[in-house]
């Protein structure tokens, strides 16, 4: 396959997010009086599903809005002291614009998270396209965000490759009639077999992603 663009998930693809989404996790059970007993590395397969679910686990309950509220607003305020690209993700990024191939976002982070992080990395001013989680009025794993995506940068779907590390990435992708690969460095939980997902493709470092382009 030759992809005229490629677009990629932002939790756990593009940026290891875990250690600020963790620590607003921390926080929020100091202010509560709520004891953690997880670990970062155990909230891996739910840090791309919200602070409600991740509270949810971590409270071992169905958290308030008010709970809720706390969490997102310290992540807010505190959303790039330690989150940092992926190995190879700025050289791969660099690569696709010497080759003149657009490159977009497609997350399920909410939209004004998403452009209050990628800021501090200029993803802004190079993305062809950055879709959030409230940008459509669908999320993953429904293809709409991807779909959109295609339209904006006006690429056939099946001429994108989308990247993502979680299972509802690769149905995504499928559903919106994109290659897909699964990237295996990212928020992957320990003895997940990711080829049960049955991406096209799996890459266990960001730039092993030149060799489907």
């Amino acid at each position: 396959m030759t992809a005229q663009a490629v677009l990629f998930d932002l939790d756990g693809t593009l940026l290891d997010t875990s250690y600020d989404l963790f620590a607003a996790v921390e926080h929020t059970h100091q202010q509560l009086g709520e004891k953690l007993t997880v670990k970062r590395l155990d909230l891996y397969p739910i840090y791309g599903n919200g602070v409600h679910a991740i509270l949810a686990k971590t409270l071992q309950r169905k958290p308030s809005d008010n709970e809720c509220q706390l969490c997102l607003q310290y992540y807010r305020e505190n959303i790039c002291k330690n989150t940092r690209e992926y190995p190879g993700i700025s050289k791969l990024l660099k690569s696709l614009q010497e080759r003149a191939l657009p490159w977009g976002i497609v997350t399920n982070k909410p939209e004004k998270l998403t452009h209050s992080l990628i800021k501090y990395f200029n993803y802004d001013q190079t993305a062809a396209c950055i879709i959030g989680g409230d940008t459509t009025t669908e999320r993953k794993p429904h293809p709409r965000p991807l779909l959109y995506a295609a339209e904006l940068i006006n690429i056939k779907p099946e001429n994108c490759l989308y990247i993502g590390d979680n299972l509802r990435d690769i149905q995504a992708g499928k559903a919106a009639n994109m290659k897909t690969i699964a990237a295996s460095y990212g928020f992957i939980s320990p003895g997940t077999d990711i080829t049960d997902w049955q991406a096209d493709y799996i890459i266990n470092q960001s730039i092993d992603t030149l060799s489907y382009v």
